[in-house]
Order: structure tokens, then sequence, then C-alpha cells
């Protein structure tokens, strides 16, 4: 019993690992720590999901529980700007403030306005557009895992990425001031 769970799960993984490899690096993931991602992503699927469901059922919760890993690693590490306060030049407490800022809350207010009117105008779409450009354009995929995921062609996915590219075009000019 235990031995065809170990068999199913390898074959699992080798599988989806290209798949999900590439679903990290696509979201800034480094190279030395996508292994123990992959790695704690299967472990979690192992842990609370069965090996027999379907699988198109499996690929989607192992992009999931990436994801949501993907999350958690920019959480630890990406959070806080790391400063060192061995250097004496360092301390001056103004250049390390402008230092450590990222962002600009007032960035993050319209960025945050801009990202809810492309998802609203993103769901106004048909159903095939809209899972295109959903893939595409939020999720930042390669047309191949859009292929992949979706089970189309790439003509397919190619046209429908064309016809939701110009639909959100025709109907966001105010944001791209055309």
């Amino acid at each position: 019993m235990q031995q065809d769970q170990d068999m199913q799960l390898q074959s699992m993984y080798d599988t989806y690992q290209a798949v999900l490899r590439t679903i990290a690096r696509n979201r800034g993931i480094p190279v030395d720590d996508i292994e123990d991602m992959l790695q704690e992503t299967y472990i979690a699927y192992y842990r609370k999901y069965p090996l027999t469901w379907n699988e198109s059922r499996k690929k989607a919760m192992l992009v999931k529980i990436l994801k949501r890993k993907c999350i958690d690693f920019y959480r630890r590490n990406s959070h806080y700007v790391k400063v060192s306060m061995d250097d004496e030049e360092s301390l001056d407490e103004l250049e390390l403030l402008t230092q450590t800022l990222v962002k600009d809350s007032l960035d993050s207010v319209i960025n945050n306005e801009t990202y809810r009117e492309v998802r609203a105008c993103i769901l106004g779409m048909k159903k095939d557009w809209r899972d295109v450009a959903f893939l595409y354009f939020v999720e930042e995929f390669e047309i191949k895992e859009i292929c992949m995921i979706l089970e189309i062609s790439g003509t397919a996915c190619r046209s429908r990425t064309s016809r939701a590219r110009k639909y959100l075009k025709s109907e966001l000019k105010h944001l791209l001031n055309i």
C-alpha cells in the first residue's frame, strides 16, 4: 500500500515538476529556493489531498499550493528591506529612512484602483477570453502553460489572447491615455 502511494507520488512529481518550476521561476523565486518550494508543495498536497484525484484536479491543486508557497516566501523574505547597522555611514536616520521606503502610498492606491478596473473588465469578457486573459495578463503565464492548463491549442490560445487584448484596450482607453 505504502509502496503504491510512493510510486503515485513519484509519478505525479515527474509529471508536473517542470510546469511548477516554470511557475515558480515566473513568480521571481530564486533558483536556489525552487527545489525546496517544490518539495514543500508536494508534501502539502500529500498530507491533505488524495493521490487518486484525476490529473487536471491534481495539477490545479498543485499550482494553487505552489502559488501560496510563493506568497509565503515573499512574506518571509521580502517584506522588510534588510539594513546593515555595521556600516557607520548608514546610521544617518534620514538616509536610512529614504533607503527603506519602497513605494509611495499614492502609487499603491493608484495601482490597486487600476488593478480593480482591469479585473472588472476581464470579468466582463466572454468565458473563453476571460480564462485566457486572466492567466496571461494577471497570472503572467506563458502561452504554452496556458494551453496545458486550459487544454486548448496554441492557435486558439493566441487568438483568444489577441481578442482579449483588443477588448481590454478598447474598454480601458481612459487608463491608457489614448
